[in-house]
């Protein structure tokens, strides 16, 4: 019959769909493929006169009440008992139709409906004139074919419901029929008919366009929310996608990743390894190659991962330059080949792009279940491992132990002893002096930090300056400590000699904090300490921070006629580039130099070198921690004349320092 649902069948490319069937999905991962505007139109026609097939039962209810109920009048009074019988069994198809009406499609379902509110609209005018309910029956047929049918088959039906009173019309015009007397010869009037006629047939007009209009306008709407829904649909699954994924990478992040390990672990899993991958010095690569060469370089290395992502291989990127992996292996021959061939991989794609591919990783690890039986559990474990490694700048495989537990309780026991001994001003300032070998005279100090605590003893500073450069106390620390080393300066200054400086250890950040400057020059005013008395010593690492702004820094220190002097330099940071941008009137080199030269050539070699490029630029050269004859003839055969070191004195309070001086 033209139904609307028939033409969708014909998108599915089967057989004609039925009302009853259900409605073809859009598929909400492919937006763009969409069916054109028109044909989306219609599906939705489909799914309202779903929506409102439940109103479609009553009316085949009323329909049966009214057939059946005129055919009961029509028996009762013995009349016209041939019509009588079309209207029960109009009455009878429409219970059929009612009870059936789960088996039967609705497209099928309205046709007949139609069909019976024709005929039985019919036999009523023929019945009964206007008396009966043929108007009525023929008015409803033209609503439902209005709602429910395409707007030609509509049209045809409405034409097909005027058509018997455009019939009686004329045969009662020409008086070829005659309703009985009984229902008065009004009825016989032609123009009586002609204005039913008339009726029906504005009727059928104002309830084209209006349910035409109201059904359009819903079905745009309609089509406007199914066109909000996909796009909250695709905003969802970019939203579920950035809440599990890593943007740049494409890898599982943090929190997918512990879903899909604690996942395999709740399966029964017998043994894994959690491995860590921290790219060491990443932040010199950021600074000096730009951030979008190290998001390359990132980006590169999860693609590498995520090529050989399986079910016993899953990587993640944990966040900035840490990625992560979930291995079904506990041997540790076997990762570390398995390692070695990854990264030879990773560095030869990298050369191929013309990336940095100079670099090392720090790879803690972890056992499950030995070290945790969880995700967190052996994740923390791996944590430990890893902050164990770089403190011991361990490179490659680096398992985790269970004395690092102990290790970091510890630590988070210092922590919370920290905040009141800065408050409490707990720590004491202690010197030592820098000896001229040639001479056999002191040339200055260094002011150095010591702490006690009741419970853990004195803890070295190697130790609590660590930790304190990760808390929020670290600038409330470094402040407190220069001005009571300044106070204790100031108080043996008179005492000492003019050439004698006092060296003062400080932290990167502190020192390029923007009010570091105005706060050392205050405080040297305050308390009547000329600047050319103080050497400040920064390490290497200060270098890869903000190389313009600490040389801005330095200039304006040295311009006041503050000493610059770079402490542990062979540390790792610092390259010949630095020397030559930086000045400073001092070098101290490393320790760990220092300890190696009595046994290792190499390291000697390195020593007359970092002298020779010292004595060019016109620094003084230290070498600290000397603490046997051997070192110091091995130092000093390389060049250099000014030692700090146990050998020549030691650590001592501020009252102390005038008798050494003297001594």
């Amino acid at each position: 019959m033209g139904m609307v649902p028939h033409r969708i069948g014909r998108l599915r490319g089967g057989p004609m769909a039925t009302p009853s069937d259900p409605m073809p999905r859009m598929n909400r991962s492919t937006h763009g493929n969409r069916p054109k505007a028109g044909i989306a139109g219609e599906a939705l026609v489909v799914d309202v006169i779903r929506r409102i097939e439940p109103g479609f039962d009553i009316i085949q209810l009323v329909t049966a009440f009214l057939t059946g109920g005129v055919a009961l009048v029509l028996i009762y009074r013995h009349e016209r008992l041939t019509m009588a019988a079309i209207d029960i069994l109009a009455m009878v198809s429409c219970i059929l139709l009612f009870l059936f009406r789960r088996r039967i499609p609705i497209g099928t379902r309205v046709f007949v409906t139609l069909m019976l509110l024709l005929l039985f609209g019919a036999n009523s005018l023929l019945t009964s004139g206007f008396m009966g309910n043929g108007l009525m029956a023929l008015a409803m047929g033209v609503l439902l074919a209005v709602s429910f049918l395409r707007r030609s088959f509509a049209i045809l039906h409405a034409v097909l419901s005027l058509l018997p009173l455009v019939l009686m019309t004329a045969a009662v015009s020409l008086g070829r029929f005659m309703l009985p007397a009984t229902l008065t010869a009004r009825l016989n009037s032609p123009f009586d008919w002609l204005l039913q006629t008339i009726s029906l047939t504005l009727f059928a007009f104002i309830a084209f366009f209006s349910i035409r209009f109201i059904r359009n306008a819903l079905v745009e709407t309609i089509g406007h929310l199914h066109d909000k829904v996909d796009e909250l649909e695709k905003t969802r699954e970019d939203v579920d996608h950035l809440a599990y994924y890593d943007a740049l990478t494409g890898l599982p992040n943090r929190y997918r990743f512990a879903q899909d390990v604690d996942a395999q672990i709740q399966q029964g899993l017998a043994k894994a390894s959690l491995l860590l991958f921290d790219i060491r010095d990443f932040r010199s690569v950021n600074m000096h190659l730009g951030a979008d060469h190290g998001d390359r370089i990132l980006k590169r290395f999860g693609e590498t991962l995520l090529s050989r992502a399986n079910e016993s291989f899953l990587p993640a990127r944990i966040g900035g330059n840490e990625f992560a992996l979930w291995l079904h292996e506990t041997d540790e021959h076997v990762i570390n080949d398995d390692l070695a061939a990854s990264l030879t991989k990773l560095r030869l794609a990298l050369a191929q792009d013309g990336l940095f591919n100079d670099f090392r990783f720090y790879v803690p690890k972890s056992r499950y279940p030995e070290d945790g039986g969880s995700f967190d559990a052996c994740y923390r474990s791996a944590s430990m491992a890893l902050k164990s490694a770089k403190q011991e700048q361990r490179n490659g495989l680096y398992p985790y132990k269970p004395a690092m537990a102990e290790s970091f309780k510890r630590e988070a026991h210092i922590k919370v002893l920290l905040e009141p001994a800065i408050r409490q001003r707990q720590f004491q300032i202690v010197f030592q002096l820098k000896q001229d070998v040639e001479r056999m005279r002191p040339l200055g100090m260094e002011a150095l930090c010591r702490w006690h605590t009741p419970t853990l003893g004195s803890i070295p500073p190697s130790e609590f300056l660590p930790i304190i450069a990760h808390t929020h106390l670290a600038e409330e620390f470094h402040e407190m400590i220069l001005l009571q080393t300044l106070d204790e300066f100031a108080r043996i200054m008179p005492a000492l000699p003019t050439t004698q400086r006092l060296s003062i250890n400080l932290s990167p950040l502190f020192f390029l904090h923007p009010g570091f400057r105005r706060l050392l020059m205050q405080a040297l005013e305050e308390r009547s300490i000329p600047a050319d008395r103080i050497m400040l010593e920064i390490t290497e690492e200060v270098m890869v921070s903000d190389l313009a702004k600490l040389r801005d820094r330095v200039e304006a220190l040295r311009s006041s006629g503050i000493g610059i002097s770079l402490d542990d330099f062979g540390s790792g940071y610092a390259s010949l580039q630095y020397l030559t941008d930086v000045t400073f009137d001092e070098i101290k080199i490393d320790r760990a130099f220092i300890r190696k030269i009595d046994e290792n050539d190499q390291a000697y070699a390195l020593l007359q070198a970092i002298i020779s490029i010292g004595r060019l630029l016109g620094c003084q050269v230290v070498a600290e921690g000397v603490e046997t004859q051997a070192q110091a003839r091995r130092v000093q055969a390389a060049g250099c004349f000014v030692m700090q070191g146990y050998l020549y004195a030691r650590p001592v309070p501020a009252d102390e320092v005038i008798a050494l001086m003297r001594g």
